[in-house]
Formats: structure tokens, sequence, C-alpha cells
């Protein structure tokens, strides 16, 4: 299972209500939900590559760059 399906599950089985919600059908909800991860994960994908290479910036200026 992946990351994505198990997040689904597990949102779907704490909030049930999201699958019976009469202003949504189960699979508008799951539309819904693969974009707003898709959007997600993108952008965390995105910052992750856009950060600098020597560290974290106020991280390394605090602890010089040690971990």
């Amino acid at each position: 299972m992946s990351d994505k399906d198990y997040l689904w599950s597990e949102l779907t089985r704490k909030n049930p209500r999201l699958l019976e919600d009469p202003h949504f059908t189960p699979a508008s909800m799951r539309k819904f939900f693969d974009r707003v991860y898709k959007a997600g994960w993108s952008a965390g994908y995105k910052s992750s590559h856009d950060m600098p290479k020597q560290g974290f910036g106020t991280f390394s200026t605090i602890f010089g760059g040690k971990l």
C-alpha cells in the first residue's frame, strides 16, 4: 500500500463523514484528496530542491551547520 493510499484509508477511517457528506460523493471526495495530495507533494518536492545546499539557513547560522 502506498503512503498516499494509507493516508486516505486512515483519513476516511477517522472521519467517515468524508464519505457520507451529502455534498460530495465518495468518488468526488477521493478526486479532491488526490489533487490536494499531489499539490502538497509537488510543493514539498520543489521547496526541498530550492533549499540552499549548505544547510538550513537559520539552523546553520545558530549551530554552525553541524547536526
